[in-house]
This record gives C-alpha cells, structure tokens and sequence, in this order.
C-alpha cells in the first residue's frame, strides 16, 4: 500500500527523507474513478443539478 502524495509529502518534511517516486505522477487516475458518472441510471446529484438547471431557464 502507498501513501498518497500528500502524506508522502508530510513524510518527507517530518523525517526529512527524499521522495523516491516524482510528484509528477499526480493520483488523477484514483479522483476520475471517484468522479465518473455511472453508465446506467442517474444520481440524485445528475437529477437536482438538471432540475436547477431547467428552472433557470424559464425565468
């Protein structure tokens, strides 16, 4: 198990070690897994953003 960049980082300044891995390997792939819609059905955030939405445009 590895650490996230951010506590490595906290790590790294508390044992005042050297990161090994670069910080340009960024964990975007961990965040679009998180933040990906599911292919079937809505959530209930996809609905009352759509609502909120449509309600604007009629005013």
């Amino acid at each position: 198990m590895e650490p996230t960049i951010k506590l490595a980082k906290k790590i790294q300044q508390v044992y005042k070690i050297k990161l090994l891995k670069k910080v340009d390997e960024t964990e975007f792939n961990v965040q679009e897994t998180k933040f990906m819609k599911k292919s079937t059905g809505s959530s209930l955030g996809d609905i009352a953003f759509i609502k909120k939405k449509s309600k604007d445009s009629n005013s």
